[in-house]
């Protein structure tokens, strides 16, 4: 097949309730141009490895399926399925989400096509629970409208693009060089945090305030919101700020000030350390100290 203008990365491990309505909703797309979908399928337990085969039979001109031999965890299937995106364009849609208008993947391609300048695109999602019912909202990282333009001063405030199931964006391991590309892929970041801050540093994002997608919160299981709440929070946020901080300097050369963001935590972890001192809450308090300690001293040598 010819390099495709558009690959659609999937990530998927157990989402046999789920997957083949991501699936179908990618197929269903309307569009001009030639596409392929990606499918990290990290050795699922359940029906999901059958599930995608049987889409891959049937439709092997648009699907690749790569199997991991055992488990790897999120974090290197989503490496190694972004490493296997070939277009000029990459599309995100995780296994248990799915695209709800048929023009999506049409509408942000043309808008790249004729904007040269902007480096990707996001619209608004529509969040449901596990039974499909409405959720509450919780994707809008700032005030969204027509064309709002995403750029570098939010990566500086730590706010991201969106949900990772709206972005259609250039391809960033060709506007990156290997060592960036590899620092990219390395990165502890979840998915759209990192796809966010990357494209905010290279240029121009846009967002369109339509909701052309379905994001699934699911608070139990195995994907990835349902792993995080199930770790402490608090700690969890500390840390993706550390490694926002490393990333942002090691790619970018920026060293920002994350100080403000551990304060806010700081004043949490006081709070609850002292509503319900547990060994838990005393011990994430005094890691939120010291890693506030930390940066500050890193903060100063760099001054000096």
């Amino acid at each position: 097949m010819d390099r495709p203008l558009v690959s659609v990365r999937m990530i998927t491990y157990n989402q046999e309730k789920y997957i083949a309505e991501a699936i179908e909703s990618v197929l269903k797309q309307k569009v001009d141009f030639q596409y392929e979908l990606i499918i990290g399928e990290d050795a699922s337990t359940d029906n999901t490895a059958a599930i995608v085969d049987h889409y891959q039979e049937k439709y092997p001109e648009i699907i690749k399926v790569f199997h991991r031999r055992k488990n790897l965890g999120m974090q290197m299937n989503c490496r190694l399925t972004m490493e296997e995106c070939r277009g000029k364009y990459v599309a995100v849609l995780a296994g248990d989400d799915y695209w709800t208008y048929e023009g999506k993947l049409q509408k942000q391609v043309e808008y790249l096509e004729r904007n040269q300048d902007v480096v990707g695109t996001a619209h608004n999602v529509y969040s449901c629970d596990a039974n499909g019912d409405e959720a509450p909202a919780e994707y809008i990282a700032f005030p969204m409208q027509r064309r709002h333009i995403y750029s570098k001063h939010y990566v500086m405030c730590l706010q991201q693009l969106g949900h990772s199931s709206s972005f259609v964006y250039r391809n960033i391991k060709y506007l990156l060089n290997r060592e960036q590309w590899e620092s990219f892929l390395n990165c502890r970041l979840n998915g759209d945090v990192r796809v966010s801050y990357t494209l905010g540093m290279l240029g121009r994002c846009v967002y369109f305030e339509d909701i052309w997608s379905c994001s699934r919160r699911l608070l139990e299981g195995e994907g990835w919101l349902a792993s995080t709440y199930q770790q402490n929070l608090l700690s969890y946020y500390v840390d993706m700020d550390l490694e926002t901080y490393k990333y942002l300097s090691t790619v970018f050369g920026i060293n920002i000030d994350i100080s403000q963001s551990l304060l806010q935590k700081i004043k949490l972890a006081r709070y609850l350390a002292i509503e319900s001192a547990t060994k838990e809450n005393i011990v994430i308090m005094l890691k939120v100290y010291i890693s506030y300690i930390r940066f500050q001293l890193k903060k100063w040598r760099l001054k000096i």
